[in-house]
């Protein structure tokens, strides 16, 4: 499967670093805009062979509420990581 990672400026503290550096290729640096960093990772994830990755920390998750929503009635292939949540222990991770 072919996947693009959508990073919120956040890529150290998330995880997403090692994926940066070992497949820059794939990498696609956006900034602080999680709305729109998941809704391009959920596009990148619509083709059935392709799927988009997506990590911030889990006190934004509430701003991603409806990109996940159309995402899942979509249909399309995301991987989402959501850390920091209180501990490393309870680190969220969504697949739809």
């Amino acid at each position: 499967m072919l996947t693009d990672s959508f990073k919120a400026d956040l890529e150290g503290s998330t995880g997403l670093k090692v994926i940066h550096q070992k497949h820059p290729e794939v990498f696609i640096p956006s900034g602080i805009m999680e709305r729109g960093n998941y809704s391009a990772a959920a596009g990148f994830g619509f083709a059935p062979d392709k799927f988009g990755v997506f990590s911030t920390f889990s006190a934004f998750l509430e701003m991603v509420i409806s990109e996940i929503t159309m995402a899942r009635l979509n249909n399309c292939n995301v991987l989402s990581h959501f850390s920091h949540s209180g501990g490393q222990f309870f680190t969220f991770v969504l697949i739809l």
